[in-house]
């Protein structure tokens, strides 16, 4: 896969902020929101303290998530089975009370993944909250869908992180344009994305739904990130549908054929609870290399899912609090933007709202998520449709 590490290089610290012609940026609310927001106590009263301290001990190694040995794992693409030696029998660790091999290099690929959480002592929104402490749980989800996107877009899916090491500075840049300043420079700041969702009616402290979230990282993504090339462009597929045409179009918007594509589709599976007929294509979702995760969760506890293992979803929670940290500072060690403790929870468990997301970085890509979508997404109970 190529990688588009050069532009990072030479991208501005500062952007200006342009107007998108996608009509997709001035929808209305869909349906796919549909509970009710609640808003935000202020991070420093004693119940949100004792949230921030039991969800910053959930997201540690003591609750560690266990994998079974002997059934394959998926994580955005790629699969985890067990290793077999020449003559048939299972490769287990030399260490007894270690873990075998393939499940050793599924964690690495959960490390390298990034993993973005509510912070707290950032510069005051419009309506003076310093944290998004108990609301902004489905935005940290979203965050993270972009940052995994960007990842495959500059660093590729092979990416991974080595704690030995000192992180790679795209790998710092990256991060930084999600960290929480009202800059240009950090088009996915909650500030600025907040600044989008105002446009749905939605202020900071109201708990956001997974649709609501993904217009806003369209509209960051359309209006700011285009300045930087080789470029990122976004689609948003509505009411269950991504059209050939429509994304034709927005690539002429963009002034180039060809554009690397982030697409998210948000849906609503199920009325109050989610419908179970989804989980084998929910599956096939999270088995496709095209998937960059799914922004989800338990109702309003949002989570971003990343694989499988059978009957269990896993994600990484975006619970855990953290001080405002700026990536770019040599100083700010990364691990707070990776996850080594996964959650598992099952597809059974999961809210019926939720959004997909999916990266092509070429054409053949994407005409290739079209066979996918139309093979596996399809059918009988259907995710989503594929339009001329």
């Amino acid at each position: 896969m190529t990688t588009h590490t050069d532009s990072l290089a030479d991208a501005p610290c500062e952007t200006t902020t342009t107007t998108s012609t996608n009509s997709q940026s001035t929808i209305k609310k869909s349906e796919t929101d549909t509970r009710k927001p609640s808003v935000s106590k202020t991070p420093t009263s004693l119940k949100s303290r004792v949230k921030i301290l039991w969800n910053n001990a959930v997201n540690t190694q003591i609750f560690k998530a266990k994998f079974s040995s002997n059934v394959p794992i998926w994580i955005l693409g790629v699969e985890y089975t067990p290793r077999e030696s020449s003559a048939g029998i299972v490769v287990q660790s030399s260490q007894s009370d270690a873990e075998p091999p393939h499940v050793i290099e599924l964690r690495k690929d959960i490390l390298s993944r990034p993993w973005l959480t509510y912070r707290e002592g950032f510069a005051p929104l419009e309506n003076g909250l310093v944290s998004d402490v108990g609301w902004g749980c489905m935005l940290r989800s979203g965050q993270m869908m972009a940052a995994q996107a960007l990842f495959v877009h500059y660093l590729g899916r092979e990416f991974r992180v080595d704690q030995s090491k000192a992180p790679l500075t795209d790998h710092r840049k990256i991060l930084a344009m999600f960290s929480d300043r009202t800059s240009n420079a950090c088009p996915f700041s909650v500030h600025n994305l907040l600044s989008f969702c105002a446009k749905d009616g939605v202020s900071a402290g109201e708990w956001l739904g997974p649709s609501i979230v993904c217009r806003a990282l369209c509209r960051a993504i359309n209006q700011r990130w285009a300045q930087f090339s080789p470029g990122l462009v976004a689609y948003l597929g509505l009411d269950c549908l991504i059209s050939k045409e429509d994304i034709k179009d927005l690539m002429k918007q963009s002034g180039k054929r060809w554009n690397p594509l982030f697409i998210l589709v948000p849906l609503r599976l199920g009325l109050r609870n989610f419908n179970i007929r989804y989980i084998p294509a929910l599956k096939k979702c999270l088995s496709s290399r095209h998937c960059v995760g799914i922004m989800g969760g338990k109702p309003r506890h949002s989570l971003y899912f990343i694989g499988y293992q059978d009957k269990d979803l896993i994600g990484l929670d975006p619970h855990a609090c953290r001080p405002t940290e700026d990536p770019m500072d040599l100083k700010t060690n990364l691990k707070t933007y990776h996850c080594t403790a996964p959650r598992k929870i099952p597809f059974t468990g999961i809210d019926p709202s939720l959004a997909l997301g999916f990266y092509c970085e070429t054409e053949e890509d994407l005409n290739n998520f079209f066979d996918f979508s139309v093979e596996h997404c399809g059918g009988p109970t259907p995710l989503y449709s594929i339009a001329d």
